[in-house]
């Protein structure tokens, strides 16, 4: 992260955050109620779309 905030010519406050903003979504492990969240989100997504006849 060093090398990174080096050539932004920035320093971050939160390295954790940064190195978590800068994995995908699908590659980084869910913790507490993302898991939950995101299935949720499924769900109502494909409620959605099969109210809508997509």
């Amino acid at each position: 992260m060093e090398e990174l905030e080096h050539r932004l010519g920035y320093h971050f406050k939160s390295t954790p955050l940064l190195e978590e903003a800068l994995h995908p979504a699908g590659t980084r492990p869910l913790q507490g109620n993302k898991r939950l969240a995101l299935l949720g989100d499924s769900v109502l997504s494909t409620s959605l779309l099969e109210e809508c006849d997509f």
